[in-house]
C-alpha cells in the first residue's frame, strides 16, 4: 500500500474523532455535576415531603391517622426493601439503575397528583378516604425507593468510587450542607405556593391542593436535568462504575435483623450512649419529632398557617446549617 493512500484515511479518522462529543471529565467537573444533581433532587424532595402531610390530612379529616400511616408505612417499606434493592443495584448497570430511580420518582409524583385529584373529589370534607390514603402511601413508597436508587446510591457509592482524598471529603461535606440548606429552602418555597389567591387562579378550592400540584410539577421538571447530569458522569466514568462481580456482591443485611456483635458493643459501651439512643428513638414516637411530617401535620390540624409551618421547618434546618458551617 502506498504511503500517500493512508494520508486521507488518517485525515478522515482525525476529523471523525474531532466530531465526536468530548465525554472526558476532570475530577472537579465530576464533583460539580454530582453536587448539582444532588441539590436538584433534595430541593424537590424536601418541598414535596413538607406539603405531603398537609394533603394527607384531607384523607382523614380531624385525625392524624393519614400522616401516621403514611410515615410508618414508607419507613418500614424502605427499611425492608432497600437492602434487596441495593443488592440488585450492585449487580446491575449503573446507568440503568439511575434511570430506573429517576423514572420511579417521576411515576410516583404523577401518581400522587392523580390520587389527589380523584380522591378529594370523591370524598366529602368530613369523611375519610382510606382508599386514596392507601394509594398515596403506595406511590410514596415508590418515590422513596426511587430516591434511594438515584440519589442516595450516588452519594454513598458514586462519590467514593470517582473521588478520593480531600476532594472526596470536601464533596461529602458540601452534600451534607446541601441536605440542610434544602431543608430550609424547600419548605419555604412550598409554603410560598400555598396561598388562597394562587389556588383561586388555578381553580382549586384549597391552597394546599394547588401547592401540592405545583410542587409536584416542579419535581417532574427537575428530573430531566438530574438524570442528564448523572448520565453525563456515567458516560465519562463508566469504567469506574461497573457492576460488582458476582463473588463481590454480598446481600446487605436487613436492618430489622440484629447483629449480635454490634448490639453487644452498643450495650456494653461505658459512655451511657444506651440511654441517649433510646431517648432519641422515643422522640420520634411523639408529635415532637424533629421538624418531621407528623409534627407538620399536627400543627396544620391546629390551624397553624402554612407559611408559619415552612418557617418552622426552615428554622430547624438553618440551625443545622450553622452547626455544620462553624464545625464541619
Amino acid at each position: 500500500t502506498s504511503p500517500h493512500s493512508t494520508q486521507p484515511s488518517l485525515a478522515m479518522a482525525s476529523l471523525g474523532e474531532s466530531l465526536l462529543p468530548n465525554t472526558s471529565l476532570t475530577d472537579e467537573e465530576v464533583r460539580k455535576k454530582l453536587l448539582l444533581s444532588h441539590a436538584i433532587t433534595t430541593l424537590g424532595s424536601k418541598g414535596w415531603l413538607f406539603i405531603a402531610p398537609l394533603v394527607l390530612l384531607k384523607f382523614t379529616p380531624g385525625r392524624l391517622l393519614g400522616p401516621a400511616v403514611w410515615g410508618l408505612s414508607t419507613m418500614i417499606a424502605a427499611a425492608v426493601l432497600s437492602p434487596g434493592l441495593g443488592s440488585w443495584a450492585d449487580r446491575s448497570d449503573r446507568g440503568m439503575v439511575i434511570t430506573a430511580g429517576v423514572a420511579a420518582q417521576a411515576f410516583a409524583v404523577l401518581g400522587s397528583t392523580a390520587v389527589l385529584f380523584t380522591g378529594l373529589n370523591d370524598a366529602s370534607e368530613s369523611e375519610s378516604n382510606l382508599a386514596a390514603l392507601a394509594a398515596f402511601t403506595l406511590f410514596s413508597i415508590v418515590e422513596k425507593l426511587g430516591t434511594t436508587l438515584s440519589d442516595v446510591s450516588v452519594k454513598r457509592e458514586w462519590a467514593p468510587r470517582l473521588l478520593s482524598g480531600d476532594l472526596l471529603a470536601s464533596t461529602n461535606s458540601v452534600m451534607s450542607q446541601i441536605d440542610l440548606i434544602t431543608e430550609t429552602v424547600g419548605p419555604f418555597i412550598a409554603g410560598l405556593l400555598i396561598t388562597p389567591a394562587l389556588a383561586s387562579k388555578l381553580g382549586f378550592s384549597h391552597p394546599e391542593d394547588s401547592g401540592f400540584v405545583l410542587v409536584g410539577l416542579l419535581n417532574i421538571i427537575s428530573f430531566a436535568p438530574q438524570l442528564s447530569l448523572l448520565r453525563c458522569v456515567f458516560t465519562a466514568r463508566c469504567d469506574q462504575l461497573q457492576p460488582l462481580k458476582p463473588e463481590e456482591v454480598q446481600r446487605k443485611s436487613n436492618p430489622l435483623l440484629t447483629r449480635a456483635g454490634a448490639w453487644s458493643a452498643w450495650w456494653n459501651h461505658p459512655s451511657g450512649i444506651q440511654l441517649l439512643g433510646v431517648s432519641y428513638a422515643l422522640l420520634y414516637l411523639t408529635v415532637l419529632s424533629p421538624h418531621g411530617a407528623f409534627l407538620t401535620a399536627f400543627l396544620a390540624e391546629r390551624q397553624v398557617p402554612s407559611w408559619q409551618l415552612s418557617l418552622l421547618r426552615g428554622a430547624g434546618a438553618l440551625l443545622g446549617v450553622l452547626g455544620v458551617t462553624f464545625r464541619p
